[in-house]
């Protein structure tokens, strides 16, 4: 199987004309170095008797922005200020980790969580701010 990359707007558009061509989407797939599966995946993206290659790209970038995973530790959470106030008190992620899961039986995190948090610029949680502040 060959390894997968996601379609380009250019690939999208080669994808239209070649089927425009009325070429089949096994030809499609080899011209293009995609999986027979991915072509014809992208092609049912946009019903209609006519395939649109902008709606599919619109529909094609709605659908990655859904699929991405949501961060576990957000900003504002009470996960959040419990992890963050205790790290202020120098507590390790592993004991961090078991405190809440004792305190929150149906929501449990593992350290590795709080410690690719901490490591994430992206994310305040290895700031040791005062809680008070």
């Amino acid at each position: 199987m060959k390894p997968y990359n996601h379609f380009t707007q250019m690939d999208i558009c080669c994808l239209f004309y070649l089927l425009h061509l009325g070429l089949s989407q096994n030809q499609i797939a080899l011209a293009l170095n995609k999986h027979r599966s991915s072509v014809s995946r992208l092609i049912k993206r946009c019903p209609g008797e006519e395939f649109n290659p902008k709606a599919s790209y619109e529909k094609y970038l709605e659908n990655r922005k859904k699929s991405v995973r949501k961060k576990r530790i957000q900003e504002g959470t009470e996960l959040f200020e419990f992890i963050q106030e205790r790290l202020y008190r120098y507590r390790s992620p592993e004991i961090i980790a078991l405190k809440w899961n004792e305190q929150h039986k149906n929501d449990s995190i593992f350290f590795n969580t709080i410690y690719s948090a901490i490591n994430n610029p992206d994310t305040s949680v290895g700031v040791l701010n005062s809680p008070h502040e």
